[in-house]
């Protein structure tokens, strides 16, 4: 018997590797922004595993326009 193949690398969400389960609302569960592992326990299967947070920063910038209505 086959293991079922599980993406849990770089994902939207934090995914269980034993079985796949997603937290929908992983933008909770740590209050750093990322670098730190943290233990984790799967709220389906209660498999206890090693989490890693990736964050991505982008930042936009725009040009202030000039009121030419008055000149």
């Amino acid at each position: 018997m086959s293991e079922k193949k599980i993406c849990h690398y770089k994902t939207t969400f934090i995914t269980c590797p034993y079985c796949g389960h997603e937290n929908k609302d992983s933008w909770e569960v740590f209050d750093d922004i990322e670098g730190y592992i943290h233990e984790y326990e799967c709220g389906e299967c209660e498999q206890i595993f090693p989490v890693h947070k990736h964050c991505e920063i982008t930042y936009t910038s725009d040009k202030i326009r000039k009121d030419t209505t008055n000149d």
